[in-house]
């Protein structure tokens, strides 16, 4: 390790040192503000700054050490020279507050915040080990569904706390999901940067920090309505935002992108939402249908609450695939597939009106009117089957939308 003087500071852009009375990167040309040259330093006499972790355009992320217990953590210092206003120090200092304020596993815990004697705020949080979203759909392109759907699982149990604390996170991003190892091997999700994050509650301080008009969040994640800058987006664009990290962790890419800022805008606010099928053809259908629903333009066709869209996916996640049978044309002996078979309208697997362990049991036909129970004896099935039109495709056509209607009484799904 490369000994730094007070005098010297590692550099972000080149991991070189460099003089502290540098203002540009001798080999980048990058600007250098002071949040840039922390390394090295000690805040409050408590925590010894390291080497940089990330750098963004609000503030620079560096490790460090909590001196006394020797404790590893992350420090976040805000650029004050890209965010000299009012406003970015007010929403740095109450990214920490709210973060502070839930308490849940995966949400990222803060330990203390403060400024430097030179007037630079900054956060100290837990140190993770690990990758972000982002970097696992580079790596990966299309992730497992199973993978895919644990990650949207662990979002949505911490969007339960966020949501239950008044809070609208509004910045749902594969950056601001960060997938942390633990000891022992396995992995838990953590929901980064509440910078944007907003309260629910209709006082002095959201309005004045919240304008009307303005688009907060990453446009391919912002929901409809905050596309079109409405300042009453409430938790459901969150929700919105988990459906199209789900959409992107499965297919690859966004639902809607353009090398136009204002034209991808335009389409999120207006154009209907692509179906997941078209783009990867192994998709689940249940869990295309919950993408779709989770995506709706009109909020108020969307999961309305965390629990809800956790309870539906769940369901989803466990409808067993249609393992395919050859096809009889006797109508005494309809096509039959595995633990369920779809019948007419073939579009539509309805999931809804009979308790979790009726509908994974063997005697359940998803059908238009909801799943309705067969009849136990062969005789009563025979003669329920003649009764009830038969889609004899085995499985709906990627154009085909599988809709998740979750029966609120039904309880979680994990319970029976």
């Amino acid at each position: 390790m490369r000994h730094l003087s007070l005098g010297s500071f590692t550099c972000p852009f080149c991991n070189e040192l460099h003089p502290r009375s540098v203002t540009s990167c001798p080999r980048t040309g990058e600007v250098l503000a002071i949040a840039h040259k922390m390394g090295g330093t000690v805040l409050d006499r408590k925590y010894s700054i390291k080497d940089v972790l990330a750098e963004g355009g609000m503030g620079v992320v560096y490790r460090g050490e909590q001196k006394r217990i020797e404790r590893t953590v992350a420090v976040k210092f805000l650029n004050i020279q890209a965010c000299d206003t009012l406003e970015s120090y007010e929403r740095f200092m109450r990214e920490a507050k709210i973060a502070a304020s839930v308490d849940h596993p995966s949400v990222v815990e803060v330990f203390d915040l403060g400024a430097t004697q030179g007037g630079v705020p900054y956060i100290v949080m837990e140190y993770l080990r690990g990758q972000d979203l982002s970097s696992r759909i580079r790596e990966a392109v299309q992730l497992d569904v199973s993978e895919a759907v644990s990650i949207t699982e662990q979002i949505l149990e911490a969007l339960q706390a966020v949501h239950s604390a008044g809070i609208v996170h509004r910045d749902l991003k594969p950056e601001n999901v960060f997938i942390a190892r633990q000891s022992g091997g396995s992995s838990i999700v953590k929901i980064l940067d509440f910078g944007v994050s907003r309260l629910i509650r209709d006082d002095d301080e959201v309005k004045r920090i919240t304008e009307a008009g303005k688009v907060y969040g990453t446009p391919h994640y912002v929901s409809p309505e905050q596309a079109c800058g409405d300042r009453d987006a409430d938790h459901r664009s969150d929700l919105y935002s988990v459906a199209v990290l789900l959409y992107e962790m499965l297919v690859g890419a966004p639902p809607f992108d353009s090398v136009s800022p204002a034209k991808l805008i335009v389409d999120i606010a207006t154009a209907p939402a692509p179906n997941p099928l078209e783009r990867r053809s192994d998709i689940p259908p249940a869990i295309a249908g919950f993408i779709l629903r989770g995506m709706e333009k009109d909020r108020t066709n969307r999961f309305q609450f965390a629990k809800e869209m956790l309870r539906a996916l769940r369901i989803a996640r466990n409808i067993k695939p249609l393992r395919p049978r050859k096809v009889m044309t006797s109508r005494r002996r309809p096509a039959t597939s595995g633990t369920y078979r779809i019948i007419s309208p073939p579009e539509e697997v309805v999931v809804s009106k009979v308790p979790y362990r009726e509908l994974m049991g063997s005697n359940v036909i998803p059908g238009p009117n909801g799943v309705e129970k067969i009849a136990s004896s062969p005789a009563a099935r025979r003669d329920q089957a003649r009764t009830q039109p038969i889609n004899r495709s085995r499985h709906p056509t990627p154009g085909h939308r599988a809709d998740i209607t979750p029966n609120p009484d039904m309880g979680d799904p994990d319970e029976h």
